[in-house]
């Protein structure tokens, strides 16, 4: 999950934030108080009370009327509409220029970083698409050269290219997952732990909110 207060990604279990030391949902109950009182207090579910309170105020943050963790799905979610994910850039951008609620500064960056990954590492195949596509030509150059006008089977590194496509399609598949899980993850305020990707969210996001590390 979030901090509510910082906006970094802490463990669901932790009743304070390590960061800003600051209680969390999961955060102990004040028993004492209730002994001194010797009376009965209701329960309250601090999860649910928060949640509460971020519904609350959602019309005020968000300013269109739709709960907090429905708008952070949105984020999620928008990045499977198209290879060039502008919308899921627009939202994000619109929420960390308007937006002070810390969780979903934080679900923004997150989400922009989950598809900025992907994207350099797509990149990177592409890159070695473009390295097997001149380095067959070289070889055929080499062999055409050498047989001074033979007959020979040319290069084609078919093999290689299927290769390569598959493993794209294997990231494009990893990063849908992750957007729809996330989505549906941020509906309940929990966060999907993505470790490389929550360490970039954690060093910035402080940065972004003025908070320290």
């Amino acid at each position: 999950m979030y901090c509510g207060k910082c906006g970094k990604v802490i463990d669901d279990a932790a009743t304070v934030c390590p960061w800003c030391n600051s209680p969390t949902e999961a955060g102990p109950k004040d028993a004492e108080s209730d002994k001194m009182t010797g009376r009965d207090t209701p329960h309250i579910n601090p999860a649910r009370n928060n949640r509460r309170l971020r519904e609350a105020a959602s019309s005020q943050m968000t300013e269109i009327g739709i709960t907090v963790a429905f708008f952070a799905a949105l984020i999620y979610w928008s990045g499977l509409i198209s290879n060039m994910p502008v919308i899921t850039i627009l939202l994000a951008g619109y929420v960390l220029i308007r937006e002070k609620e810390q969780w979903l500064r934080a679900v923004a960056l997150k989400a922009v970083t989950i598809i900025v990954c992907f994207a350099l590492l797509l990149g990177f195949i592409n890159l070695l698409v473009y390295f097997k596509d001149v380095m067959v030509n070289i070889i055929n150059m080499m062999i055409s050269t050498i047989s001074s006008g033979t007959a020979y089977d040319q290069v084609t590194g078919a093999a290689f290219r299927d290769i390569l496509d598959i493993l794209k399609y294997i990231v494009l598949f990893i990063r849908d997952l992750f957007l729809i899980l996330s989505g549906f993850m941020a509906l309940k305020y929990k966060n999907m732990r993505i470790p490389v990707i929550d360490k970039m969210v954690n060093r910035h996001i402080g940065r972004m909110s003025g908070t320290a590390r």
